[in-house]
């Protein structure tokens, strides 16, 4: 009994959980010390307020975050999907490898736990259920090239989830036709593909449908709006230092290493992961020429490189593996601690120009307070979705967006008419500072002071009498030919924003 205790299997196994239980509550806490970041609450403001889609992309987060929010509101609560996606992906791994090699399953899905943007990704955001959709997908379809029973329907189905919350899924679903092409070629396989593809279309279908009745703002901001027109070759360094940090260096070595072995990997799992992992990583690094890419749009393919690393490396590497993951991992978490243990006024110095948003997100009800007696019988703004997502979260009430704004945050479009704003007072709140003759157009006085939160300064406006004509002359329509002017191309059935603005 005592030897079975001791089992390589057993250890492995007791390693895992241990891993698990620690790394979990290191991130819980964390998930609750640090302050909301200005996405964060842009996403939660979407849970706020349920709808068939959101402006910047498909619904998925926001239909999670709603349900949450009947729960409570408190960060690690807001956050606890984001600690909950890699528990499930580990415990993933360990099932998939476990048909293989017990002990190195439950090593693999330590390794997972312990890498550096695992121990880090405590944020909620869209890329939160991409990453656990994309793997789902994933493991169904390896279920299914194993002839699990109802396997491609399941890869289907989460992968038309995962179209419902962010678009960048698009990139895995490539990978499915293309390992049936270049490994697994039989028709079974090709059947299969076709009924996931099927299934996953017919979900993603109705996101296209509110598209179609919302202005298609999911595509245009996604295909139109955010796209740049310049090319930047030095991108592809920073994604190769990228790479290195998600997947550690010793992934790349084994896989250098194992070039010569791809010929006899026809219908092997090897085949299939390192499908799922490249041609991925190979469509961003093209598109990191144009747009610098997110490490939280790589993160979806973590578990396929572990997979790969658990199958092909030696003892020895994997060991480094290891041991690059948890220097890198502790040395991120000594750096969080003691960002959040420097005195506030510290960081003034560290970075002037973002002082005042450092102080607004760890000290929202403080400023809350400062601007509250200026606040009665108003409505509510602020200059930018960063400044009213994390005022809105903090204080409960609802701040909109008051001027053009940006590509990015455009929310607001769809939640304020500004025609019902027609001659009320409004406060607006902003970390950046204008003259009253900015202001003076669409107010018939205005008055501006300031308010001083921890050596932090906001501007406060009071305008008296909203002019909306003005307002929809100025703004509403620069607005509309900025981000609403649709191509030809794309067909839409009605878009609720020239609607409402049509007239004054």
């Amino acid at each position: 009994m005592a030897a079975l205790n001791t089992s390589p299997a057993i250890r492995a196994r007791r390693n895992f959980l241990w891993v698990l239980l620690l790394s979990f509550a290191v991130r819980l806490v964390f998930a609750q010390w640090l302050p909301v970041t200005g996405d964060e609450a842009y996403f939660i403001l979407w849970g706020a307020h349920p709808a068939g889609g959101y402006y910047d992309h498909p619904p998925m987060i926001g239909w999670w975050l709603a349900g949450l929010q009947l729960l409570g509101h408190a960060p690690w609560l807001m956050r606890l999907p984001a600690l909950l996606v890699p528990v499930i992906i580990a415990l993933g791994i360990v099932q998939m490898l476990g048909r293989h090699d017990a002990v190195r399953a439950w090593q693999a899905g330590s390794l997972f736990l312990l890498l550096p943007f695992d121990t880090v990704n405590l944020f909620i955001t869209t890329d939160t259920p991409v990453i656990l959709f994309v793997f789902l997908a994933g493991w169904a379809f390896y279920a299914a090239l194993h002839r699990t029973r109802g396997g491609y329907a399941a890869s289907g189905v989460a992968l038309g989830l995962g179209m419902l919350s962010k678009y960048l899924l698009g990139v895995f679903a490539l990978t499915l036709p293309v390992h049936s092409l270049l490994f697994a070629r039989r028709m079974r396989v090709f059947a299969g593909v076709l009924a996931a593809a099927m299934i996953a279309l017919a979900l993603w279908g109705w996101n296209l449908w509110w598209n179609y009745r919302h202005c298609d703002v999911n595509l245009m901001f996604n295909l139109v709006n955010r796209l740049h027109h310049y090319l930047r070759p030095a991108n592809l360094a920073v994604y190769a230092l990228t790479l290195a940090y998600l997947f550690t260096p010793v992934l790349w070595w084994v896989l250098w290493r194992a070039r010569f072995m791809l010929r006899g990997w026809r219908n092997t799992p090897e085949a299939y992961w390192l499908t799922a992992l490249l041609l991925p990583l190979l469509i961003f690094a093209v598109l990191s020429v144009n747009d610098p890419i997110s490490p939280f749009w790589l993160a979806p393919y973590l578990p396929f490189g572990i997979l790969l690393l658990a199958r092909l490396a030696t003892p020895g590497e994997w060991r480094w593996a290891l041991r690059f993951s948890i220097m890198v991992t502790l040395l991120q978490a000594l750096t969080f601690a003691a960002l959040l243990a420097v005195p506030l006024p510290w960081l003034e110095r560290l970075s002037p120009g973002n002082y005042a948003a450092m102080v607004l997100g760890s000290r929202t009800q403080a400023v809350w307070s400062a601007v509250e007696p200026s606040a009665q019988g108003r409505l509510l703004a602020t200059r930018g979705y960063t400044t009213a997502s994390m005022l809105s979260y903090g204080t409960g009430r609802y701040f909109a967006v008051f001027g053009k704004g940006t590509r990015f945050g455009r929310q607001d479009d769809l939640l304020t008419d500004f025609r019902t704003w027609n001659g009320r007072n409004v406060l607006i709140v902003s970390t950046g500072f204008e003259k009253a003759g900015f202001y003076a157009p669409f107010f018939r006085t205005v008055r501006i002071h300031a308010v001083e939160v921890a050596g932090a300064r906001f501007q406060v406006v009071e305008g008296d009498g909203f002019k909306y004509a003005a307002y929809r002359k100025r703004v509403l329509k620069n607005i509309e030919q900025r981000y609403y002017r649709l191509p030809s191309w794309l067909p839409v059935g009605d878009c609720m924003f020239k609607t409402r603005y049509a007239s004054p």
